[in-house]
């Protein structure tokens, strides 16, 4: 039963990553916006793949999977 609750909390994070990351593309897709979204922010310590999985789910491009897959300057 311990086990059971701990996944039930992992999928049920998951879905919500997900169903957030769809709403999110369907508002920039109804405000005639043409770009791609992607999830550049810091996801919750432990389920960094769980959540990049979830936000592919819902239809957003993830940025990178950990700190040392990608490079991104800004312009300040």
């Amino acid at each position: 039963m311990l086990g059971e609750r701990a996944a039930l909390n992992c999928l049920a994070r998951a879905s919500g990553v997900a169903t957030a990351s769809w709403g999110s593309v369907r508002e920039a897709e109804g405000a005639g916006w043409g770009g791609r979204l992607a999830g550049t922010r810091k996801t919750t310590p432990g389920f960094r793949l769980v959540e990049k999985y979830a936000m592919m789910v819902g239809g957003v491009a993830s940025h990178r999977y950990d700190l040392s897959g990608m490079l991104m300057v800004k312009d300040n």
